[in-house]
């Protein structure tokens, strides 16, 4: 036995040594520059980001309380959202998952003040997004643009690029623009509106994009995830200009679709595997203009069950994308990228492997006491190891950087949403996630380019020459869950197994519920809020106060009366023209915005508060001869510019759960 221990013990004495050549230092010290390097990009990307959290804040401090949405508070002018260009989001939908009604109700509720026209595309009515979508967009009858569109089956591109260009076929013909989301894009309340700025701002900007900030779930799946999208992350926070396309968020002319502009309907249509892919090659091929406003980063929550395998697939489509590709300089790029990728990403996990043999070694020679002869052991490998630990951390702390900024600015651009915390983060897997994921890069982007096939949603497509030209529909036979959400592709869900343990506990459980609700029992997410607008016609509201407080959990901020000669009525041009959509909104529970009116939470109850004060000061201004008029819309603004002349609040829900009230008057 201890002759075989010695043996190993030799082994790996001589591993170590071997580890110091020249070639396996330059290895290893490569591997430093690598996490120093990634460091460096990181830390420019929270740059980026955090400046636009302090204009933010600035204009905050200047007295601009809406700056979530725009820098200049007069851009939320009546005058100016009525003139706001007409937007077609269009939404390829592929089953439905844990997330997904959520995200759908942040599109739906989206704070834009123009003409504004959702579609949702599905390949068949069997489709369980389908009849969620039709559900959904039950609750928003007659008071958003949006419809759920049947495109079929694609035949000569994927089945999302097919539902693409079957939107823009069917959109508004005065739309001037298309936002093409992925149903698992978690919009701000400003995004629409941020985009088409920069839209109307530069006439030239060919495609605007964004990046998602993914919100890992706990398993190493979704760690594995956060971390390949980290490094992209880079490319899209310039604040401007970048060479990179997430088809997530994409907003792009409509007008170059209807004229195929460029060839972008051709090349999408004929073969066309990614649509992101695609679009940045012909960006490329044209010299079109590409840029990333700071403000398009969306929060993404993974799913709760991302397992191992579905990580796996999904890294296995992202390199498959690179296997698909328009031209012949597109194909030299993309084999650029495949090799760069493939150097970095096993340059980035050796020295790992070989620290470990460093280590190995150095703790056998400690506890090894008969050895004498200390040449046996390098002593440049422990060197080594330090340097790449220090590296290592450098690199781990700037990621932790630019997620503490990304996070802190999603809350400031939704501060009615629930907010995102940093503590969720296990940054132990995310270092474990960092050297697996960059391992198995590698493997799977050789496994792509062998096998020329992928299944993606329970559809498999085959390449051939860059295009697809074979498709098969194998939905008995393939998965029924999708790769990050957890969607259900086809098919009912299957019934859990009940046992009777699991019953009788549930049963005692609610058996030893509260008859009647405290405030303190209520959670955040399980209560539907009512927001709940008056109009101060002179009544007295304190037996209302009285009893909502004695019967529900309710909170209550109203703005104190002023005797001022304020014309609301001017500020506000409708303000009895209140659609009934906020109302169906706060029934939902969403906790979003819609065009011109501001949930009614703390946080926006007190910016609303604020942002009235302000309009107080600038009437009062006015009336002693300066002229400055600032004006919060108030109108929704459908695709053919008109507002429904509705009572406030007419259609507030019922609802059998327990209510938490938040009761904003507006005194006029």
């Amino acid at each position: 036995m201890s002759a075989a221990i010695d043996s190993i013990d030799s082994l790996l004495f001589s591993v170590s040594r071997a580890l110091c050549t020249p070639f396996a230092v330059f290895v290893q010290i490569q591997g430093c520059v690598i996490c120093l390097l990634l460091a460096a990009g990181w830390a420019g990307a929270a740059y980026v980001r955090n400046r636009e959290i302090r204009q933010m804040k600035k204009c905050m401090k200047d007295g601009n309380h809406f700056s979530f949405l725009s820098h200049d508070i007069r851009d939320l002018e009546h005058s100016k959202q009525i003139k706001l260009p007409g937007v077609t989001v269009v939404m390829p939908l592929k089953g439905f998952g844990e997330h997904n009604l959520h995200n759908w109700r942040t599109q739906l509720t989206s704070l834009y003040g123009g003409p504004l026209e959702f579609l949702f595309i599905v390949d068949r009515t069997e489709d369980p997004a389908y009849h969620a979508v039709s559900r959904l967009l039950l609750d928003f009858k007659d008071d958003v643009d949006a419809r759920i569109i049947v495109a079929g089956p694609s035949t000569t591109c994927s089945q999302k690029i097919h539902n693409q260009l079957v939107g823009v076929e069917k959109m508004h013909k005065d739309s001037k623009y298309v936002l093409f989301l992925d149903d698992d894009v978690r919009l701000h309340p400003g995004s629409v509106g941020a985009l088409t700025a920069e839209m109307i701002k530069n006439p030239e900007i060919f495609i605007q994009t964004g990046y998602p900030l993914d919100l890992p779930s706990g398993s190493l799946g979704s760690y594995c995830i956060y971390e390949y999208h980290m490094p992209c992350s880079m490319g899209f926070a310039t604040g401007g200009r970048t060479f990179f396309l997430w088809g997530g968020c994409m907003m792009m002319h409509a007008d170059d679709f209807r004229t195929d502009k460029h060839g972008v309907v051709t090349q999408l249509s004929d073969g066309g595997y990614s649509d992101d892919m695609t679009l940045a090659a012909i960006s490329g091929a044209h010299k079109r203009l590409i840029t990333s406003p700071p403000v398009a980063v969306f929060p993404h929550p993974l799913a709760s069950d991302l397992t191992f395998s579905r990580y796996w697939n999904y890294l296995r489509k992202q390199t498959f994308v690179l296997e698909s590709y328009t031209t012949t300089i597109n194909w030299i790029m993309n084999r650029a990228l495949f090799f760069v990728h493939f150097y970095l990403s096993w340059g980035f996990v050796s020295p790992y492997i070989m620290a470990i043999f460093h280590v190995a070694a150095a703790l056998r020679f400690h506890f090894k006491y008969n050895i004498a002869e200390e040449h046996i052991l390098n002593p440049n490998g422990l060197r080594l190891v330090s340097c790449l630990v220090i590296c290592t951390t450098i690199e781990l702390l700037s990621m932790w950087n630019l997620t503490r900024v990304e996070v802190r600015l999603c809350n400031m651009l939704s501060p009615e949403a629930p907010p995102l915390s940093l503590s969720a983060y296990n940054w132990g897997l995310v270092f474990v996630a960092m050297v697996v994921d960059n391992f198995l890069y590698p493997i799977s982007a050789i496994r792509s380019h062998f096998s020329q096939s992928i299944n993606w949603s329970g559809i498999r497509y085959h390449l051939r020459n860059g295009k697809i030209h074979k498709i098969d529909r194998t939905m008995e036979k393939g998965k029924k869950f999708s790769d990050l959400a957890a969607k259900r592709l086809y098919g009912r869900k299957a019934q859990s197994k009940i046992s009777i343990l699991g019953t009788l506990s549930r049963s005692l459980a609610n058996w030893r519920q509260p008859k009647k609700y405290d405030a303190s029992l209520v959670k955040y997410d399980d209560p539907i809020s009512y927001g709940v607008t008056f109009l101060d016609t002179g009544g007295d509201f304190k037996l209302l106060d009285k009893f909502l407080k004695e019967h529900s959990c309710f909170s209550t901020s109203s703005s104190s009366s002023r005797k001022t000669d304020i014309d609301w009525k001017k500020f506000a041009p409708k303000v009895d023209a209140y659609n009934n959509v906020i109302a169906k909104a706060i029934a939902q529970g969403t906790g979003q915005t819609v065009k011109g009116i501001f949930i009614l939470s703390n946080a926006y109850t007190n910016q609303v508060q604020n942002g009235g004060n302000m309009l107080s000061n600038q009437a009062m201004e006015e009336k002693n001869g300066i002229s400055r008029t600032t004006t919060i819309t108030n109108e929704i603004n459908k695709s053919n510019g008109s507002t429904k002349e509705n009572g406030i609040n007419k259609s507030l829900k019922r609802c059998n759960k327990p209510l938490s009230f938040s009761l904003f008057v507006l005194n006029l």
